[in-house]
C-alpha cells in the first residue's frame, strides 16, 4: 500500500477516536479483594454484586447506604465464580455461574441456597419466566451453548434442556410468553414461554447483551462494538453502530441495562461507559474513570447507574 494511503488511514482512525467524551461525577466503593464482578441487581435500596474467579471464588457483595458488604454463601458451594443473578416479581433471587452452579435466595438475598446442577455446563445467565420458573443459558467456545428451565427452587427440566451450536450469553423475559436470548451471531426469541425458540434477523456480532423496554422494542450490544435496535419484535433491527468498520473506536460491550424513562447505558472493556437518552438513537461516551474491564450495569434511579467489573471494580455514577 502506498504510503500517503497509509498515513490517510491513520489519520482518519485517529480523528475517528477523538470524538470528546462527556464528564460524569462518580463515587468508588471498589473492593480490595482482586475478583472479576459481573452483575448487579437492585432490590428495594439494596444492590447485589455477584462475580469471582473462575475456579477458586465464588463472591456476592451488598452495596448499601454507600457501605459494601460480603454476603455469605452456603459451605456446600464450590466456590466457582458467579456470572448471572436476577430478580423475580415476587422478590425471589436467582444467581449462577461457572460449572452448573445455581443460588437461590427468598429472603432479598440474605440467606442463600446452593444447587449443583449435573450438567457440569457453564451458566452465564438467567432470568425468570414468571415467580415460579426461570430460564438459565449458557456455553463456551463460542460453538457451545444451552437453554435450561428449571423451577424457582433451582430443579431443572431435562424435557426443556436445548443445545446449541453457538454460545449463549443472555436471557430476558418480557412477559411470561415473550424472551429472547443473545450469544454468538444470533438473537433468539420465544413467544409460547420458552417451549420453542426461533432466530430473529440479528446477526454479524457476538451479543453479549440486550435489555428491552417491551415485547417489541429492545437495544443489544455486541462485544465487536456493534448497537442494534428493534421496534418489531426482532423481524428487523436497525444498526445503530456497526462494530465491524475498521475506522470506528473498538469498544467491546459487555452489559446494558434501560430505565423506563428512555436511557440506556452500556459498558465494557477498559472502562467504556456510553449512554443514549432518547431510548438508543443516539449514544455519548462518558469520561472513562477506570481501565478496568466494566462488566455489569444497573440503573440505581432514574439519574444514576451502578456499574462493576474486573480487580474488584464497583461504581456509582450520576450521568450528566
Amino acid at each position: 500500500m502506498p504510503k500517503h494511503l497509509i498515513h490517510l488511514l491513520v489519520v482518519l482512525l485517529f480523528v475517528s477516536c477523538k470524538k470528546k467524551s462527556i464528564k460524569s461525577s462518580y463515587t468508588d466503593y471498589s473492593i480490595t479483594e482482586d475478583v472479576q464482578l459481573n452483575k448487579i441487581v437492585s432490590i428495594g435500596n439494596k444492590l447485589i454484586i455477584v462475580g469471582g474467579e473462575r475456579f477458586y471464588k465464588a463472591r456476592m457483595y451488598s452495596l448499601e447506604n454507600n457501605t459494601v458488604s460480603l454476603i455469605p454463601l452456603p459451605s456446600s458451594t464450590t466456590n466457582k465464580e458467579i456470572y448471572g443473578i436476577d430478580i423475580s416479581s415476587n422478590g425471589g433471587l436467582f444467581a449462577v455461574g461457572f460449572d452448573a452452579s445455581i443460588y437461590t435466595s427468598n429472603d432479598s438475598g440474605l440467606n442463600w441456597n446452593f444447587i449443583q446442577d449435573q450438567s457440569w455446563k457453564e451458566f452465564q445467565s438467567i432470568a425468570f419466566r414468571d415467580a415460579d420458573s426461570a430460564f438459565i443459558v449458557g456455553g463456551y467456545g463460542f460453538e457451545k451453548g444451552l437453554l435450561v428451565r428449571t423451577n424457582k427452587e433451582g430443579g431443572s427440566d431435562i424435557q426443556l434442556r436445548e443445545e446449541q451450536n453457538f454460545e449463549l450469553t443472555d436471557i430476558e423475559f418480557v412477559t411470561s410468553s415473550i424472551g429472547y436470548c443473545s450469544g454468538y451471531g444470533a438473537i433468539l426469541k420465544t413467544i409460547d414461554g420458552g417451549q420453542h425458540w426461533n432466530f430473529t434477523s440479528a446477526k454479524n456480532d457476538f451479543y453479549k447483551a440486550m435489555s428491552w423496554k417491551n415485547t417489541t422494542e429492545g437495544v443489544a450490544v455486541g462485544f465487536n462494538g456493534s448497537i442494534i435496535k428493534t421496534t418489531d419484535g426482532g423481524d428487523t433491527w436497525n444498526t445503530i453502530r456497526n462494530g465491524n468498520q475498521f475506522l470506528k473506536k473498538k469498544c467491546r460491550f459487555l452489559d446494558i441495562a434501560f430505565n423506563q424513562q428512555g436511557i440506556y447505558a452500556a459498558v465494557g472493556e477498559k472502562g467504556c461507559i456510553i449512554i443514549s437518552k432518547n431510548e438508543g438513537e443516539t449514544w455519548s461516551e462518558l469520561e472513562s474513570f477506570t481501565k478496568n474491564d466494566l462488566r455489569g450495569v444497573c440503573f440505581k434511579n432514574q439519574q444514576t447507574i451502578v456499574v462493576v467489573g474486573t480487580n474488584g471494580t464497583i461504581a456509582e455514577v450520576i450521568l450528566p
